[in-house]
């Protein structure tokens, strides 16, 4: 996962860089053979960017992944708190 949560806008930027690379590199090349050299190269970022963000590139999936299950939520609307909300479904929707 993400080591730290992104405050600033340069953090929330790179962050979003460095995801967005990875997810259009992904388009064309096996995510194994994707280093994260050229990911950040291509994102236009340096090496140190990267780690200061992320150990490894799983971390990447992972945080994107836990990106996406938290906007879903936010887009339902929903103090979950308090329902019986299927986690898993929405997930995976």
């Amino acid at each position: 996962m993400i080591k730290n949560k992104p405050l600033n806008r340069n953090s929330i930027r790179s962050v979003n860089l460095i995801t967005n690379t990875l997810l259009k590199m992904m388009e064309n090349k096996n995510f194994n053979d994707i280093s994260i050299s050229e990911i950040t190269k291509e994102a236009g970022l340096v090496r140190n960017t990267f780690y200061s963000h992320f150990s490894k590139k799983e971390d990447v999936i992972i945080y994107h992944i836990y990106k996406l299950f938290e906007e879903e939520l936010i887009n339902l609307n929903l103090d979950y708190s308090s329902k019986n909300i299927d986690f898993v479904e929405i997930y995976f929707n």
